[in-house]
């Protein structure tokens, strides 16, 4: 995990230390924090809601999202299975990278870019709209 420039990567760097923490809940970033656990993320709450409604619109059970299934995402599609999961499978994939993906990039975006301002979070209007056209590319 030491690959992505989160938590502790920052307190080596003068002036940069107020990144070593979540700038909604003030706990140490991490990627499952960032993705799945931050309790007060309005971003992450809304992508992980409308990728449910999206994958309740064809299966009737949401699975439990975990920082690892995030990380496997891809090997339930690549396995030998059933033709009629294949469908399926691949859809979990898109629904669970692609969200993950956006969750990152407007992280990045509101820390650096805005300064962990919390009058700068994006609107729950502007998330659905990043969201939407990122499962539609």
């Amino acid at each position: 995990m030491d690959g992505y420039k989160i938590g502790n990567f920052w307190t080596k760097i003068p002036n940069y230390e107020r990144r070593e923490c979540c700038g909604l809940c003030r706990e140490i970033e991490s990627m499952p924090h960032i993705l799945i656990n931050c309790p007060r993320s309005p971003v992450k709450e809304t992508v992980w809601s409308l990728a449910k409604q999206l994958w309740t619109m064809r299966e009737p059970m949401w699975p439990q999202i975990s920082f690892g299934s995030i990380l496997g995402a891809n090997l339930a599609s690549q396995t030998k299975r059933k033709k009629d999961h294949r469908g399926r499978d691949r859809l979990l994939s898109i629904l669970l990278l692609d969200s993950a993906h956006l969750i990152w990039k407007l992280c990045c975006d509101w820390t650096i870019s805005r300064g962990c301002d919390p009058t700068k979070l994006p609107t729950t209007d502007k998330v659905h709209n990043k969201w939407v056209s990122s499962i539609n590319l």
